[in-house]
């Protein structure tokens, strides 16, 4: 060690006299720039937390967040429109007394080796605290200059530069662009990272002051020796897209809440078994009724309890089982066990593990998650513990953010083999082990899997089977469903300008599926929202296709549902049919699409609901002030308002609402119902059920007839019998959807009528005049030329009336 610390000595003694370098100004005899903004900047407590949870100095980043540096990132900061941009000092943990210098190049010439001197501009030659061997204090800040768009600036740390009195090359030059740093292991050439703090318009720079693969040194790689952060004039004019997020959440769901509603094979059975939770009221997703997790006891009774921990990463954790066996009862799992993990209170960690026979486990959390509103923030390849995986950070409805990782393990007879894809199809056949691990941060989550697949490897040999093109670039973020319409968020990582969707839908819960198939032309721009005409659907499985790298994203999306919920030895079903939703909807109200109409017979309760959003949401009513609705029922029918926080089932809200041997409209105000003890709300912030119960007794059984259409919720100032009126089409087709012909039919006689077609995106696909059939009030339509698809169509008589509608063409 001696002899290579006179090496650097004698080697910097030679060569200071050769460096070249650029300065902003001038500075002090500590190396303090005379040249810093005034005032400085005045960093944030909650910043100051955000980069110490993000780059904690106890845990390296290769092991605990992985995703910094194996995940594709950007080193450099990208400038996407002129814009003033500074770099404001935070700290730093070393001795070494640091220089910061930085250099720009244009995005399209990136360079191939390291500046030239005289291309190097020094920010701050000593890159030190005040008291610890320079001056700078937090906030210290530096405009480095006015750059145009199109500019990359990349930044280099001369390590250990500053001897006291000027900068010199230091131990080594390290540069952000790691392609730039000497050495031979491409895994140990990266010394920096870049995370953003887009609420505080921001991008953290952190450092590794030693030469991570350099042999006569060991570096600690924590990237956090010294630390600055970025900023602009506009913060928009900083390409942050391809930048990880500093973000952490104040909690996640807990894994007693793992979805399987990632496809729509089970939606009536989930819908039911949702109903059983909110009964019974008994799942172990809170703390206070979930039991401590004790390894060794859970072992002798759940081989799968083994893979898990007791604590996290900083052994401070508490470990609590959450386990349900929903998975078992409505899924392929065949075994299943999950824990939820608490630091101080708050649940900072989850694991959810299942075993399949013949295949992997149906449902995977993005899809799941994302069918409950979540926002798909990002989407990676990551390396954990020698092994690719598939991560994600998603964004979920109530603003938590979580770190994903999921994987799952095929059992061979001499190696068991990890695969981690993001489809559920591109999983070869086999008996597994599926892993499914989120946390507020990706240190918690890493730390996890890192255990389990040290556990898995010791049972038996564990490799790899990783593919390439794994993950889609062009990605749902969000999707929604309402009204005809299907909303999608896209992210476009490639830039592509088209993909093809190819889905299988439903117009009601009891429907046959049918497929449909369209092109779908694209901006380009990483981020766009597209709209798609589906028509009413309950719900519809579909995949985005980007023929250009041959990857694709499947997802699910949904209606809520309506259901039935009755015990068998009480009860018994006569007949149960839902409506599909065929008249417009009147979007002065809230609402709810399709209609319902049931009997049967009971002794007992017989409820028939309707979520009113899909998976476990609630729709938020602060705006309403009561629910309307058709109904015809022959006995008295207690309708229920369930709330999503509710904690006795019997505390739901409830009205009882007399016979009505016609369809009539029945309007009820929140302050009409009320709870088990008579007590009235008189406003509901939120409603995830609307249940509508008939009751029987041993002594006075019934059979009931009840029909629900229209249901909705209102304002009063919209309460009306004029809100349910119904308009005759004037037009239709039939048979619709169709695959090769439909007969269109007007309702005034015409010897010939002009029809045109247009697709969803507006082109004009047929236009022909064609003469009516023998009633000269019908039309066919042979669909030759048009693949399947969403169509609106025109038809003018010759009279010069108009008609307007739409239909499908499917497989």
């Amino acid at each position: 060690m001696r002899k290579f610390l006179l090496f650097i000595t004698l080697s910097i003694a030679m060569l200071v006299s050769g460096q070249n370098y650029n300065y902003l100004g001038t500075y002090s005899s500590n190396g303090t720039p005379n040249y810093l903004e005034n005032p400085g900047d005045n960093v944030s407590v909650s910043t100051l937390e955000l980069i110490d949870n993000s780059l904690p100095g106890t845990f390296d980043i290769p092991t605990y967040f992985p995703h910094y540096l194996t995940s594709n990132y950007d080193y450099d900061i990208h400038v996407n429109q002129t814009t003033d941009v500074y770099v404001t000092f935070v700290e730093d943990n070393v001795g070494f007394r640091n220089t910061l210098g930085f250099f720009t190049y244009d995005v399209n010439n990136p360079p191939t080796s390291p500046p030239a001197d005289e291309e190097v501009t020094i920010i701050f030659p000593n890159a030190s605290r005040l008291g610890f061997g320079g001056g700078l204090e937090i906030g210290d800040k530096v405009k480095i200059g006015t750059f145009n768009a199109g500019t990359v600036i990349s930044f280099v740390l001369l390590s250990n530069g500053w001897n006291g009195s000027e900068v010199t090359y230091g131990h080594w030059q390290l540069y952000s662009n790691p392609n730039l740093n000497s050495g031979t292991d491409p895994t140990l050439k990266q010394q920096t990272v870049l995370l953003k703090d887009d609420a505080s318009s921001l991008i953290v720079l952190g450092y590794e002051d030693l030469h991570r693969d350099h042999t006569d040194c060991q570096s600690d790689s924590d990237f956090n020796d010294v630390i600055f952060y970025v900023s602009a004039s506009e913060y928009s004019n900083l390409t942050t897209t391809n930048i990880t997020s500093a973000s952490i959440s104040s909690d996640v769901y807990s894994s007693n809440l793992g979805g399987f509603e990632s496809n729509g094979d089970l939606p009536m059975a989930i819908a039911e078994k949702n109903m059983v939770r909110l009964k019974e009221n008994n799942e172990l997703d809170k703390k206070e009724i979930q039991p401590t997790f004790n390894l060794n006891a859970y072992k002798a009774t759940n081989n799968l309890a083994a893979y898990f921990p007791e604590t996290g990463m900083y052994d401070l954790e508490e470990g609590r089982i959450s386990t349900s066996s929903d998975p078992i009862n409505y899924s392929n799992a065949t075994d299943v066990f999950s824990l939820d993990y608490y630091l101080y209170g708050e649940r900072v960690l989850a694991g959810f593990v299942t075993t399949t026979d013949a295949r992997i486990y149906d449902h995977s959390k993005h899809t799941c998650d994302r069918l409950n509103r979540s926002e798909l923030i990002d989407v990676r390849t990551v390396l954990v513990n020698g092994h690719n995986m598939v991560f994600s950070i998603i964004k979920r409805d109530n603003g938590y953010i979580e770190y994903t990782l999921s994987f799952s393990v095929k059992k061979g007879d001499v190696e068991n083999t990890l695969y981690s894809f993001w489809n559920i199809s591109d999983y070869p056949e086999g008996d597994y082990i599926n892993f499914q691990i989120w946390g507020k941060t990706m240190g918690q989550v890493a730390n996890l899997v890192n255990h389990i697949t040290n556990k898995l490897a010791e049972e038996k040999a564990l490799v790899s089977n990783f593919a390439e093109n794994t993950i889609p670039t062009v990605i749902v973020s969000s999707a929604a469903y309402k009204n005809e319409k299907l909303v999608l968020d896209i992210i476009n990582t490639s830039g592509t300008k088209e993909v093809r969707v190819e889905a299988s839908l439903r117009e009601a819960e009891q429907n046959n599926h049918y497929s449909m198939k369209l092109p779908i032309r694209l901006s380009g721009n990483y981020y766009e929202t597209i709209e798609i005409a589906t028509g009413f659907i309950f719900d519809a499985g579909f995949s985005l296709i980007n023929d250009e790298n041959n990857t694709k994203d499947n997802f699910y999306v949904a209606d809520g549902t309506w259901g039935i919920d009755f015990a068998t030895d009480q009860s018994s079903l006569n007949s149960y049919v839902v409506y599909e939703q065929e008249e417009a909807l009147n979007t002065a109200i809230y609402q709810v699409e399709r209609g319902v109409s049931l009997s049967g017979n009971t002794k007992g309760t017989f409820n028939l609901f309707r979520y009113l959003l899909p998976g476990d949401l609630s729709l938020n009513t602060k705006d309403f002030d009561g629910i309307q609705l058709l109904m015809k029922n022959d006995h008295p029918v207690m309708i229920s308002l369930v709330p999503s926080n509710i904690n006795d089932w019997e505390d739901r809200w409830v009205y009882t609402a007399l016979e009505n041997t016609e369809e009539t409209l029945v309007s009820i105000k929140f302050n009409q119902f009320h709870n088990q003890h008579g007590m009235n709300p008189g406003s509901i912030d939120d409603i995830r059920m609307v249940m509508f119960s008939a009751d029987g007794t041993e002594e006075h059984p019934i059979t009931f007839n009840l029909t629900v259409n229209n249901l909705a919720l209102h304002n009063s100032a919209a309460l009306s019998v004029d809100t349910f009126e119904v308009t005759t089409k004037e037009a239709f087709n039939y048979p619709n959807p169709f695959t090769e012909s439909t007969t269109f039919s007007i309702p005034k006689a015409s010897e010939s009528v002009h029809l045109e077609v247009y697709d969803i995106l507006g082109r004009t696909v047929y236009h022909k005049t064609l003469k009516t059939l023998s009633d000269r009030k019908s039309v066919r339509y042979d669909a030759i030329e048009t693949t399947m698809g969403i169509y609106f169509y025109k038809i003018t008589d010759d009279k010069n009336n108009t008609y307007k509608g739409k239909f499908m063409i499917i497989d």
